[in-house]
């Protein structure tokens, strides 16, 4: 008997040490978990200068946080004769180390060069976490620019948003954002926490919805970009520090943006002007609701064209169509500039116009449905001061000339209007006869 007593004594001291044991703490976050992939070609001097301008700042975090860097790169080294070379390389833990070995021709604007040089980023760094950063030229809407729908040369295979736009001998060509995906699902990486473009025009809802079966998060501007579009220092700094993808691009955005505002105004005939800078970090994972959202205030929009206004107040118009609403709305929506042309509404601000122009309640309902889901995918998103009173978001595409005839048969393919239906709602609006 004295020895079950004991035996039960011992278990229930045991119990109870257990019951006190402090329960297990964080993993630690570490650097080392992670790999920036810089993935980059400038298309001019200019521009090689300025991503080669971020180097520094990110070597001299190798050792200190452990974050691994890999970063491929096509300069032009002969404006005149239009020569490129390619280079690469990754850290030791101390400093970039070219890789001597590597001598191809190639076009950074192909599919399967960006998943080779993943391929060759997981086979430097294995086991980590792979984040890339696209550093190039970035338009909303080819094969033209200009107002007048110029034709852009040179540019034979580009149908959608794109960006690493390569200019090297007669080959030029730019990158789709649906091939992003293809490339990085085809690599050994096969899926990313988090893609960054270091890349103009790329925050919109036709790219967002392009790339979401890459990266859980994406790191996007829907304006033009200054040149100084960011710090990698300083992001591996967090990553070193911050054990939440979701925090540690927050915090990333939040730091940077500032900086850009000072970039994005110039002197013209004495007058300040500028286009603004807007930027963001988004969940991709919340990006299908958003778009089911906006599938149905498009609907809605579409199945009440011939519905007429019956408010009197500014900036109504008694009696007219939805139809002519909707326009007189698109023309008072902010536009995000590529260069010579308006070619990308903003999303909510036109939706919120549309409403004002209407002032149908059904309308403001659906408008608030699409507001929140742009909340819930939005990490962070700043906009500079030359935005005030627009309720800045996403680009939508919105040039007539491009959502109809051949360009229009185009867009009907990508994802975003597969999902929205996005073309039928616009080609709907009342424009003025050409």
């Amino acid at each position: 008997m004295k020895k079950i007593y004991l035996m039960l004594l011992c278990l229930a001291v045991t119990m109870a040490g257990c019951d006190n044991e402090a329960p297990d703490a964080p993993a630690t976050p570490t650097g080392e978990d992670y790999c920036l992939m810089f993935y980059a070609i400038g298309s001019s001097v200019e521009s090689d200068k300025g991503f080669d301008s971020y180097i520094p700042a990110y070597e001299a975090q190798l050792k200190p946080t452990g974050v691994a860097v890999t970063r491929q790169h096509k300069y032009l080294v002969d404006p005149d004769a239009n020569k490129f070379e390619t280079h690469r390389y990754s850290s030791d833990g101390e400093k970039m180390v070219e890789d001597k070995s590597f001598a191809e021709d190639v076009m950074m604007s192909d599919t399967y060069t960006l998943r080779d040089f993943i391929d060759w980023s997981v086979e430097q760094h294995p086991g980590r976490k792979y984040i890339l950063v696209l550093c190039g030229h970035g338009s909303a809407w080819l094969p033209f620019r200009g107002k007048d729908g110029d034709s852009i040369k040179n540019v034979p295979n580009v149908n959608t948003r794109s960006t690493m736009y390569d200019a090297s001998g007669d080959k030029a060509s730019a990158m789709p954002a649906y091939e992003i995906t293809r490339a990085v699902t085809m690599s050994k990486a096969q899926h990313l926490p988090a893609l960054i473009f270091n890349s103009c025009l790329m925050g919109s809802v036709e790219t967002l919805s392009a790339v979401k079966g890459a990266a859980d998060y994406c790191y996007a501007a829907s304006s033009m970009l200054p040149d100084m579009a960011g710090n990698y220092g300083e992001l591996m700094r967090l990553l070193a520090t911050e054990p939440d993808m979701k925090q540690v691009l927050t915090r990333y955005t939040k730091m940077v943006a500032p900086f850009m505002f000072n970039y994005d105004k110039e002197i013209v005939d004495g007058k300040e002007e500028g286009d603004g800078t807007t930027i963001g970090a988004y969940d991709l994972t919340k990006m299908d609701n958003f778009n089911a959202q906006l599938k149905e205030i498009f609907t809605y929009m579409r199945e009440n064209m011939d519905k007429t206004t019956a408010s009197t107040d500014t900036p109504c118009e008694f009696g007219t169509t939805f139809a002519y609403s909707f326009r007189k709305a698109m023309d008072s929506t902010y536009h995000f500039v590529d260069r010579s042309a308006d070619f990308n509404a903003d999303v909510l601000d036109f939706l919120f116009n549309s409403v004002a122009t209407t002032a149908d309640h059904i309308l403001m309902s659906k408008y608030l449905n699409v507001e929140n889901a742009f909340d819930e995918m939005t990490l962070y998103h700043a906009w500079s001061p030359h935005h005030t009173g627009k309720r800045v978001s996403l680009g939508i595409l919105s040039h007539p000339v491009c959502l109809s005839g051949k360009f229009g048969e185009i867009y009907r393919q990508n994802t975003f209007n597969q999902m929205t239906n996005w073309i039928d709602t616009f080609q709907l609006f009342e424009f003025p006869k050409q």
